[in-house]
């Protein structure tokens, strides 16, 4: 075939380019000894040498620098599935790159992940404003050994389409949030294993000060508690689901805070548990088919139920006399207790 070309700029706050050929766009890295003086930019020319299996392209950059010119070779990565979306492309093959290249990313710069298993040497922390998208939860896995991220720092971060999952027989909770504003959307958290004696094995740990917002998100098959959230943190957890988790669904400790609007949680040991000094709001929710109960309020835990629909489990409500719950227009059925009220 013949070769094809395109003129591209590089700059010294970019590794990745878009070149459009002609049956769409492909991303070239380019690397990172390659410092433009003066202006700070250079122009290069990709030249198209081969098509590998309609996925990879392979070809060469020539550039000129310091009055001399250079031909490197250069292999651009399959094209990212979703056209609509803007940002630096990774695939499977690349698992390992991701922490790097999340810290390369400039402010409101996307990082979007193809379809497959990325796999992680490890966990990794993320802490400046990056934004994550995968092509869906059913598509993009994110998966280590243990633990897979940590999510500290300032500013918000955003994660899209994507399965965190925990692969091997290695401790640790999946997903962990110490600071910072978070958005998880149309993502999942599954697979956390528990050491013998500790408190991990959890799908998603909240802590400190994170505000975080789960939207269409599922907490499934962790042996521990499907979310915690405790310490100073503050969750809205609307339209999602928690179910099949070895301990509760979801466990709000001391001064931890929970909002959880239309969402379905079943088949955990208990639904929803709030400790002391814990707040929640629980609106519209169907709560059933767990296996100690529904919902689990201890001493001094305060806020709202309204609304829920708490059906077939061993327990509807569980209540501690010292709580400060409001109760309003719920639907216990076929629970075998309804509503247990410690004296």
């Amino acid at each position: 075939m013949d070769s094809e070309t395109v003129l591209i700029t590089i700059t010294q706050e970019r590794s990745t380019f878009p070149v459009f050929l002609g049956d769409g766009a492909v991303l070239v890295e380019i690397p990172s000894f390659l410092e433009w003086q003066g202006t700070g930019q250079g122009e290069a020319v990709f030249s198209l040498k081969e098509r590998i299996q309609g996925r990879i392209l392979q070809g060469s950059l020539v550039f000129c620098k310091d009055m001399r010119r250079y031909t490197l070779p250069i292999v651009l990565r399959k094209k990212y599935e979703d056209t609509s979306k803007e940002g630096t492309a990774l695939f499977p093959e690349d698992g390992y790159t991701i922490p790097l290249r999340l810290e390369s990313l400039l402010e409101n710069e996307t990082l979007l992940l193809g379809t497959g298993d990325f796999r992680l040497g490890g966990a990794f922390s993320i802490v400046n404003p990056v934004n994550v998208a995968g092509v869906s939860s059913e598509a993009t896995f994110l998966e280590s050994d243990g633990a897979v991220v940590r999510i500290g720092g300032k500013g918000r971060k955003v994660f899209s389409g994507i399965t965190f999952r925990s692969r091997s027989l290695s401790k640790g909770n999946v997903v962990v949030v110490q600071s910072g504003e978070v958005l998880f959307r149309d993502c999942r958290f599954t697979g956390g294993l528990p050491e013998k004696v500790g408190w991990m094995g959890n799908g998603l740990v909240i802590t400190g000060s994170s505000r975080v917002t789960l939207e269409r998100c599922s907490l499934f098959r962790n042996k521990s508690c499907g979310m915690i959230v405790n310490k100073g943190a503050r969750v809205l957890f609307t339209q999602s689901r928690i179910f099949s988790n070895g301990r509760e669904g979801i466990a709000v400790g001391r001064d931890g805070s929970v909002v959880c609007r239309g969402s379905h949680v079943y088949e955990n040991s208990w639904g929803v548990s709030a400790g002391g000094g814990s707040a929640v709001e629980l609106t519209g929710n169907f709560i059933e088919d767990n296996r100690l109960g529904g919902l689990l309020f201890s001493a001094l835990a305060e806020g709202t139920v309204r609304g829920n629909r708490v059906w077939n489990n061993q327990v509807g409500v569980y209540c501690h006399p010292q709580t400060q719950i409001v109760f309003d227009e719920n639907d216990l059925q076929n629970n075998a207790c309804d509503f247990l009220r410690q004296e």
